[in-house]
């Protein structure tokens, strides 16, 4: 087991300004979205530039899989119940209690209502399972025109077994960057959607509105990172460092 913990080049891609007016879209003119308001800007990765702190661990399928090969993912981030906070300190006690949950993309943040998130986040994939969000999702997913064949299969996916990230050990990855195989991979037609988990090179940006879109191809138009993944663990690509005194002036394109 191996495992990394530190500063490096953000590695999400895509124009998070066209996404949320997407998503505002559909909120405004519900079941008939401006799904060109993605794409709207032209490539504008809001994330080049930046870096972030990242928590990777690399762990041998043998310590993971059990008699099957699908094995899940569902990622939490917690706190102590009670804060603290003096003079910039943070003191917590009480019991850890979640605070922020991923399991699919976008599921999060594109498909529960405002108002639902804190809730959301508090709440367990058990819960997903009892149907607890599932009138929300589907509010939303009839908010973005997603025709019945497609709820199926985004409700199957996200929300009837819980919002875990499931990969199928059988599905192959290779390539560069951690793995680019058109066949492995985030679920998508290209792949015949099978469960490759989520890979640091898939634009599941695309991937999952054009999905809300019913199939239809759409895209923001960043499909890839503005720097190469590295071929290693932690896969992500150093930080980026800031440009020497008077050199050139910062032209990435962010917000």
């Amino acid at each position: 087991v191996s495992f990394f913990a530190g500063n490096a080049d953000d590695p999400f891609f895509l124009d998070d300004t066209g996404a949320n007016r997407l998503v505002a879209s559909s909120i405004k003119n519900p079941g008939h979205p401006d799904f060109s308001l993605l794409g709207e800007r032209k490539g504008r990765d809001t994330y080049a530039g930046f870096n972030t702190l990242i928590t990777a661990l690399d762990i041998p399928v043998a310590l993971l899989k059990g008699s099957g090969n699908i094995i899940g993912i569902n990622a939490v981030t917690q706190r102590q119940q009670d804060q603290h906070i003096e003079r910039g300190h943070v003191t917590g006690s009480g019991a850890f209690v979640n605070v922020d949950r991923q399991g699919n993309p976008l599921v999060n943040n594109g498909l529960i209502p405002a108002g639902r998130k804190d809730q959301y986040n508090g709440a367990s994939t058990q819960d997903d399972a009892d149907g607890l969000f599932r009138a929300d999702l589907i509010t939303d997913l009839n908010n973005f025109g997603t025709d019945a064949a497609h709820q199926k299969l985004i409700l199957a996916q996200v929300q009837e077994n819980g919002d875990i990230l499931r990969i199928d050990l059988a599905v192959p990855n290779s390539g560069p960057g951690g793995g680019n195989n058109v066949d492995g991979g985030f679920p998508n037609p290209k792949n015949g959607f099978k469960l490759g988990g989520r890979r640091l090179q898939d634009d599941v940006v695309d991937i999952v509105f054009s999905g809300l879109h019913n199939g239809i191809p759409t895209t923001d138009f960043v499909d890839v990172n503005q720097v190469p993944f590295r071929n290693a663990f932690p896969f992500v690509q150093h930080p980026i460092q800031p440009f020497p005194p008077g050199n050139e002036v910062d032209d990435q394109t962010r917000q």
